[in-house]
């Protein structure tokens, strides 16, 4: 347990961390978020997800385990949007979090100590928060943008025009980025040299298996890679029954802003 138990929110804005994997905008980042709430509840802190609710039946909150709940925010209709578009909504989120903190006159205090934002669109929804009741921010990226007149992959959706200029805020904001290899943070310091960010690298964990719908194996997060010549090596497989496996790919990306290799979904 912890030495001392802390409020802590926890903001993933695009996607809900528990949403299956494989639906919507759901992959590593959710993985990563999921397990890194579980940790900290386990350890005695109260850890409060905030999503965007994307759908009519998601209630407003979701109870995950002691200490460990997930709020639906609205941010536009419920239902799901290109991520692209998401960030039309992101100061309808904002008003909500407020409300959520407590800091519409009701209590005198934020009713979080931390906040963790996922994801560029994250830290703009918590802004307000986080200057109204100077709270501490703590970022992570995931991902970076692409550099200005980047060719897009075939199929590769388009990012919205202000994720440069928002994740560059973000920078601005953050108390501590925190980045998940050494080359992140050289490439995020590069980028947004002119924010003096505080900056942690923390190298992600693995678990020893992985369920999935499709197949169980060990799972490493590798997360952005600088060289295309990195190799994920799987010791076992276990197909389900009637699994085409023939279907799985290990499949290398044209950038190496983003995800350097990532597991082909089956369908």
């Amino acid at each position: 347990m912890a030495a001392r138990s802390l409020r802590i929110a926890l903001v993933s804005y695009h996607t809900s961390p528990f949403e299956p994997l494989g639906t919507g905008e759901a992959g590593g980042m959710n993985v990563v978020i999921a397990h890194h709430a579980q940790e900290l509840a386990a350890r005695g802190h109260e850890v409060e997800i905030l999503t965007r609710r994307a759908d009519t039946s998601s209630p407003e909150v979701e109870y995950i385990a002691p200490r460990l709940r997930l709020h639906y925010l609205p941010a536009g209709e419920p239902r799901r949007y290109p991520k692209g578009e998401l960030d039309a909504f992101v100061q309808e989120f904002s008003r909500a979090m407020r409300v959520l903190a407590r800091l519409d006159g009701v209590a005198p205090r934020c009713r979080w100590d931390l906040i963790h934002a996922h994801h560029w669109m994250s830290a703009l929804a918590a802004e307000e928060t986080v200057l109204a009741a100077n709270v501490p921010l703590v970022f992570s990226y995931h991902s970076i943008a692409a550099p200005v007149g980047a060719t897009l992959a075939d199929g590769e959706p388009a990012e919205s025009p202000a994720r440069i200029a928002g994740e560059e805020r973000a920078a601005q904001l953050a108390h501590r980025v925190i980045a998940v290899s050494q080359y992140e943070a050289t490439a995020v310091a590069e980028r947004y040299a002119a924010c003096n960010t505080q900056m942690t690298v923390l190298l992600p964990g693995w678990t020893a298996t992985c369920s999935t719908r499709w197949l169980r194996i060990p799972l490493v997060y590798l997360g952005r890679c600088p060289s295309m010549s990195c190799y994920l090596r799987v010791p076992t497989w276990r197909w389900p029954p009637g699994f085409n496996h023939s279907r799985v790919s290990i499949l290398p990306l044209k950038h190496w802003h983003r995800w350097s290799w990532h597991i082909a979904r089956p369908w």
